[in-house]
C-alpha cells in the first residue's frame, strides 16, 4: 500500500521535500488499512502513532500535514488533483481538511483496483 500511495502523491504533485511527507504518507497507509479493515478510523489516533513514531507531537504532525496538503493545492500538477479531488473541492480552488484529504486518497486508491 505504502508505494501505491507514494505513486499518487507523486503523480498528484505532493513534494517530498515538506517535512511533513513521511507524516502523510504514514497517515494515509495507516487511514487504509483501517478502511480496508473495516475498523473504525480515528484520525486523531493515527496522528499520535504517527508523533510516536516520529519522536514528535500531534500538533508538529497536523501542522506539517497540512503545509503539504496546501503546498500540493497551490503547486501541484492541478489537473490530477481537480481529477481526484473534484467531488470535494471546488476546481482545486478549496484545500480539503486532512481528514478529507485523507478519506478522498484513501477511496480513490481502493476504488482504482
Amino acid at each position: 500500500m505504502k508505494g501505491k500511495v507514494i505513486e499518487l502523491y507523486d503523480y498528484i504533485g505532493v513534494s517530498p521535500k515538506y517535512l511533513g511527507y513521511k507524516y502523510l504518507v504514514d497517515e494515509t497507509v495507516l487511514y487504509a488499512n483501517d478502511v480496508i479493515n473495516n475498523r473504525e478510523e480515528y484520525l486523531g489516533e493515527i496522528s499520535k502513532y504517527v508523533a510516536d513514531k516520529y519522536n514528535t507531537n500531534i500538533m508538529c504532525v497536523d501542522r506539517n500535514t497540512r503545509t503539504v496538503i496546501e503546498g500540493t493545492f497551490n503547486k501541484g500538477n492541478l489537473i490530477h488533483i481537480n481529477d481526484i479531488f473534484q467531488s470535494v473541492s471546488t476546481y482545486y480552488e478549496d484545500r480539503p481538511s486532512i481528514k478529507l484529504f485523507l478519506s478522498t486518497v484513501v477511496n480513490y486508491l481502493i476504488n482504482k483496483k
